[in-house]
């Protein structure tokens, strides 16, 4: 008996205890494997990148999902989801919709020049405040 899974082996199993979805949507998970942490897309089994820690497959998911939208969901090193997040402009538009918030043009186009510069979410929220916050 081997102590080290084979690539089958450790995507089947990571593959049991990631959420089915079968409603369609776009989204990234972040599992722990054997060799650090895969990143794989929702309904596939196969990882589409392996990082070293869970702190860079996260980072690189938010990266991805920044201009698509979807939701990213992180395992924990115990196994259980950890966190669960919607990231990018498409998945907040979609939520706008629903509960009927429109944001103006200006909105809009900070949040387009936000993504052409790839923005961390800290200096979003610092180019936030800046250009929409309240002046005294």
């Amino acid at each position: 008996m081997s102590l080290v899974a084979t690539p089958e082996q450790e995507t089947h199993e990571s593959a049991e205890k990631m959420p089915k979805d079968d409603t369609g949507r776009k989204g990234l998970y972040v599992v722990r494997t054997l060799g650090g942490w895969a990143l794989k897309k929702v309904g596939s089994t196969r990882a589409t990148k392996t990082y070293r820690t869970q702190s860079e497959a996260a980072k690189a998911a938010m990266q991805e999902l920044r201009t698509k939208g979807g939701e990213l969901r992180i395992q924990g090193k115990n196994g259980r989801w950890r966190d669960s997040f919607t990231v990018g402009s498409a998945a907040i538009r979609k939520f706008n919709a629903m509960e009927g918030v429109h944001p103006s043009r200006d909105v809009e186009g900070a949040f387009r020049e936000f993504d052409r510069k790839g923005l961390s979410p800290k200096e979003r929220r610092t180019a936030i405040a800046r250009k929409f916050g309240k002046r005294d």
